[in-house]
């Protein structure tokens, strides 16, 4: 999403975007990612338009938590971190989470909140994740209650 111009990446439509996009299953990109490839400050319009160039799960993550749109529906997670000393790869580890709940068979439903529970626990800590998946399952039951 970034394209090399002089010296500096730019955030733009590249030439074969519409051919790469219709290759891919997962798309993720943060809020200004979305909005600078499709000129849609909405959230929800951008992920539509996205969707309409071929991934078939959209995954754009901003500071509140990720939104997902997948086969027409939107399902949102909210990251709740106590801290922010691990502020850095958040979006990495949102969609890693993600999409490895996905392939193992958890719904979009599941699979968001399963991202946005990793994600807070995450932002916690300097460096990668490195908590329990009990640690997960108990915040993704609190963000289902």
């Amino acid at each position: 999403m970034r394209v090399p111009q002089g010296q500096d990446l730019v955030f733009k439509p590249w030439a074969e975007m519409a051919e790469g996009l219709g290759t891919i299953t997962y798309l993720k990109c943060d809020q200004a990612e979305a909005e600078h490839l499709t000129g849609e400050s909405d959230l929800r319009a951008a992920a539509v338009r996205l969707a309409g160039y071929g991934p078939s799960e959209i995954i754009i993550t901003r500071s509140e938590g990720p939104t997902v749109y997948v086969d027409g529906q939107f399902y949102t997670g909210r990251f709740t971190p106590r801290s922010l000393a691990g502020r850095t790869g958040r979006g990495d580890t949102c969609f890693s989470s993600y999409v490895g709940k996905r392939l193992l068979g958890a719904s979009p439903r599941q699979a968001t909140l399963w991202a946005a529970a990793v994600t807070t626990l995450k932002q916690e800590k300097p460096g990668p994740w490195s908590g329990t998946l009990a640690e997960a399952e108990a915040l993704v039951k609190e963000m289902e209650g």
